[in-house]
């Protein structure tokens, strides 16, 4: 009687990048087909997770130079590690790059800009998904399209300039109503100035940064601001988030200053203090009472 030759062992299953199922490099394809599900999912999580803080592109690019490919089946050995990090690199700059490119132009540009930018992104999009030697297009049409839709959300405008801006006015005369910066540091102080009693209107609007505003003691502060993402802070006390909405609006006792902020900030913040310091801590203390 013949000795039965026992089956071959099932061989063990490994995570690669598929050839056949693929969008941009099988990564999804492979996790689909390694915990046996559909890879759509996994496509739906990587672009939801690109959207919510470019999450998505880093650990799509983390897999695509850690995991083979099917075709090759091979380890990843050092030059292997080192050709992907090579194009791992180079596809995450051109998508840094595009992405400031496209926030900057966007925020310059204003809507008409924004949806050109949109179009073209959407239309890259597609060519990359029906035409495989196109695919290399999706990554950077994805980091357009995040630097538009933040760029939309945060309601950011780059108009007046880029740079630092400093005003020490020393006369009620050189106070302006309207301060505006495009990207960078707005300081207004206003503590070499004897502002008489009742409301000086002081409209701030700065597209990416800080704007300081510094006051006597003796002036109260009303502030409205509107901030697309980042914060407000008054006299040490502060609060963020996204899409900020803050009112702090006391009464000046009789024959006392007031300065009413209206700030419009994209992405910032708004630093509002007494001293030179953001965190002085003293509170709003010429003024009567607070609202919010």
């Amino acid at each position: 009687m013949e000795a039965q030759t026992p089956p071959p062992s099932p061989q063990p299953k490994r995570l690669v990048r598929t050839t056949d199922d693929r969008v941009i490099a099988g990564v999804c394809g492979g996790l689909g087909r390694y915990f046996g599900v559909d890879p759509v999912l996994f496509r739906v999580a990587m672009v939801a997770l690109t959207f919510l803080g470019g999450g998505g592109l880093i650990l799509y690019a983390v897999a695509w130079l850690l995991v083979p490919d099917e075709a090759s089946g091979r380890a990843a050995d050092a030059r292997y590690i080192l050709r992907r990090a090579g194009l791992v690199i180079g596809v995450i700059a051109l998508c840094l790059l595009v992405f400031a490119g496209g926030f900057w132009a966007a925020a310059a540009g204003g809507g008409t800009i924004a949806a050109v930018l949109v179009i073209l992104a959407g239309l890259a999009l597609v060519a990359g998904a029906v035409r495989g030697g196109m695919r290399w297009l999706i990554l950077p049409s994805l980091s357009l399209g995040l630097a538009v839709a933040l760029v939309s959300a945060a309601d950011v405008k780059l108009d007046g300039g880029v740079g630092d801006r400093e005003y020490r006015p020393s006369a009620l005369s050189d106070v302006r109503d309207n301060y505006k910066l495009g990207v960078g540091q707005l300081v207004v102080d206003l503590r070499g100035v004897q502002l008489p009693p009742g409301d000086r209107p002081l409209h701030i609007h700065l597209g990416v940064g800080d704007a300081r505003v510094i006051v006597p003691d003796d002036v109260c502060v009303a502030t409205r601001a509107q901030i697309g993402a980042g914060g407000v802070r008054l006299f040490g006390t502060g609060h963020g988030g996204v899409d900020v909405d803050s009112n702090n609006v006391p009464q000046a006792p009789a024959g006392t200053a007031r300065v009413v902020i209206d700030a419009n900030i994209g992405i910032g913040a708004l630093l509002v203090s007494h001293t030179n310091s953001p965190d002085d801590g003293v509170g709003n203390r010429a003024c009567a009472g607070t609202t919010s």
